[in-house]
């Protein structure tokens, strides 16, 4: 009698702790937020490593033996017309001091046949002037024109020639010199590499044809530069030495935040298409299966879903309950453990 005393108690005690636990979850007690199934939009992605390089380059080369003053900046970025480097020196100083001289010297044959010119000019009008004379004076007067203009020309093509301006916004990469070096003629200095022609190197291991034909390309580098970009090149054939295929993207302007030559982690959004999306707090995981909780008439129901790619807390579903449908945000989890309990009879 006893034991069947302890029985029936324990049984009581049960039952009990269910209803208790029943209370504490009831659906009518839980915090809700609802929305809908709605479309969004969501993109091919596509993740990888590789380099940046410059597609738009010019070398820097000394075009004059002299000591060469670079002018270093903290981040070697220069704007376009901005002095990279200047060549002085003994030979610059000697070139300099001829080709002013040169000048000088045709400036003033130049104004003395100008000169000549303007004092015989009312002579000839006159008829006091030959034909000859006043031809020979004309003469002079170019010859001494041209004599001047090219003097100062290659004054201008000197002064050209000992420094060199960035042609464009651009980073200097590749230095090969240092700073007071004396180079002759022909060295080589560096690389100027330009901020819109940058360029993503890697390899690809998707659908080629895909990427190919999705037109522009939204570009994450490091997790931290955004940009956009276009494929410039991507094999058909497979490189034997990787197994994918080469792949360059040409970048739009990336700042200087990160520089020509590194190595970079990428991400590749591309191809949008539209789908059914909810909001990742609706999802809720159970093993490798992902549910909604889906409201009607106040009834709520597990729905089992199959989900694709995510995008700005939105995520796609390949299956599940169709646009419109009204689904739990807030409080998803509970419900649907809820929704559970009751399937399993817990509470009966």
């Amino acid at each position: 009698m006893r034991n069947l005393f302890l029985a029936v108690g324990a049984l009581v005690l049960l039952s009990l702790s269910c209803g208790t636990r029943h209370n504490q979850i009831k659906p009518a007690q839980l915090p809700t937020d609802s929305a809908t199934v709605t479309q969004s939009i969501f993109y091919h992605t596509y993740s990888g490593y590789g380099k940046l390089a410059g597609t738009k380059t010019t070398n820097l080369v000394a075009r004059f033996s002299g000591i060469i003053q670079i002018q270093v900046k903290k981040k070697p970025v220069y704007k376009k017309g901005e002095v990279i480097y200047v060549l002085s020196g003994r030979d610059v100083d000697q070139r300099r001091i001829e080709l002013m001289a040169a000048v000088k010297s045709a400036r003033a044959e130049f104004q003395l046949a100008k000169g000549q010119l303007e004092r015989r000019k009312k002579l000839k009008s006159e008829e006091f002037v030959s034909k000859e004379s006043w031809q020979k004076l004309e003469r002079n007067f170019e010859v001494t024109k041209q004599n001047l203009k090219k003097t100062e020309s290659d004054l201008k093509y000197f002064k050209e020639m000992i420094q060199f301006r960035a042609p464009y916004n651009g980073i200097l990469s590749g230095l090969a010199v240092s700073q007071g070096d004396y180079v002759t003629a022909g060295t080589k200095i560096g690389q100027i590499l330009g901020f819109a022609r940058w360029k993503l190197v890697g390899t690809y291991y998707g659908n080629h044809l895909e990427l190919v034909g999705s037109g522009r390309i939204q570009i994450s580098l490091n997790d931290s530069v955004q940009t956009t970009g276009s494929v410039l090149l991507l094999s058909p054939s497979i490189q034997p030495n990787t197994g994918g295929h080469l792949l360059w993207i040409q970048l739009d302007s990336i700042g200087t935040e990160i520089t020509p030559g590194s190595f970079v982690k990428y991400e590749l959004r591309y191809a949008p298409y539209r789908a059914r999306a909810v909001p990742e707090e609706a999802l809720v995981r159970e093993g490798k299966n992902y549910f909604v909780v889906t409201v009607n008439n106040g009834r709520f129901k597990n729905q089992s879903v199959t989900v694709g790619r995510g995008n700005g807390g939105l995520q796609e579903l390949i299956s599940g309950p169709p646009v419109g449908t009204k689904i739990i945000t807030k409080s998803a989890f509970e419900y649907f453990y809820k929704n559970l309990e009751q399937t399993m009879g817990v509470q009966d």
